[in-house]
């Protein structure tokens, strides 16, 4: 072998190493990126449980309360419709939590 073999051998050497270093450094890159990504989706489900729980107790509360009233001065159709507003609000809360990630924009 000439030098030019040598010299190409350890090139190639060289070359084969910084695309294994490049290589193994994208994929921890990338686990980085997904273990992220899961904890921001995992943060986002939990806010939107607690809002969801705010929600339901909040209206448990006020529907003890407006029963009350109800039952001496009849319903009150602004209240009822807002309440309606509320558990839609509950509802879309919990669908958008439960849909696969896919359908999500």
């Amino acid at each position: 072998m000439n030098n030019f073999d040598y010299v190409s051998l350890a090139l190639a050497a060289i070359k084969d190493k910084i695309k294994e270093e490049t290589a193994e450094s994208f994929r921890l890159k990338y686990t980085e990126l997904l273990e992220a990504e899961v904890q921001a989706r995992r943060a986002k489900v939990q806010a939107q449980i607690l809002e969801m729980a705010k929600l339901r107790i909040a209206l448990e509360k006020f529907e003890k309360t407006y029963n009350l009233v109800r039952e001496q001065c009849g319903s009150i159709e602004t209240v009822d419709n807002y309440l309606s507003d509320i558990r839609k609000r509950i509802k879309t809360i919990s669908v958008t939590k439960n849909k696969p990630l896919i359908n999500r924009t």
